[in-house]
Formats: structure tokens, sequence, C-alpha cells
């Protein structure tokens, strides 16, 4: 960062961007991946998009799917064996992916537009 002259906000800025390039190439190598029906590969790359999002909290990463092509892909990833991983850790991965592919935004607003129902009512 020193060496480039870039301030702390200019290199976080800069990792940020190096990370959503890689998390929505990945995101393109998976769609390849599922049409040649390689699940094995799916899940690999699906790894490295969770890498990317815990990295950024899974908030805006941009990956330009379609809310069909993501819950194809957390189908896929729920229906994936964990192996000795502990059931709290998978719910917690769970919640990032849907987060990185933008589906925590339609529950949370769904939740918000209830809350604003029962308000009127109430009035």
């Amino acid at each position: 960062q020193e060496s480039l002259g870039l301030t702390s906000e200019d290199a976080e800025a800069a990792l940020v961007s190096m990370v959503k390039s890689r998390a929505q190439a990945d995101i393109e190598d998976i769609q390849d991946e599922m049409m040649a029906d390689n699940t094995g590969e799916v899940m690999v790359l699906m790894k490295d998009v969770l890498n990317f999002g815990a990295f950024v909290g899974g908030v805006g990463l941009e990956l330009g799917l379609t809310e069909s092509q993501a819950n194809k892909l957390l189908g896929l990833f729920e229906a994936s064996d964990f192996g000795d991983v502990s059931r709290d850790e998978v719910e917690e991965q769970v919640d990032l992916l849907k987060t990185c592919l933008g589906l925590n935004d339609n529950e949370e607003e769904e939740e918000y537009e209830d809350d604003d129902d029962e308000e009127e009512e109430e009035e």
C-alpha cells in the first residue's frame, strides 16, 4: 500500500474490487460446470465464492445471477455432503451463501413489508 502510494481506503477498495472480480469469474465457471453436469467442480468453486464472500461479508459481490439461478446454486449447495462439519457451521455457510447470492435481501424485504402491514392494521 505505502510503496504504491495508496491510502488505506484506496487499497481496501482495490482489494474488494479484486475479490468481486474473482467471485464473478467463479460464478461464470460454476454456470459452465453446471451445464456440463460436473457437480464436484461446482462445489469446489462454490467454496471459493464462499471464501470471497466471507472476506467482504457477502455483501456487494454483485454476481449477476437471476433469482432462479441463485436458488438452484443454493439448493445444490444445501444438498451436498458436508462430512464432519458441524450443523452450526453448515448453517453459517448457507446464510453466507444466501447473502452472496443476493437471496437474503428478498427475505428481509418481505419481513419488513410484513412489519409495515401489521403497523398499519394497528392504527
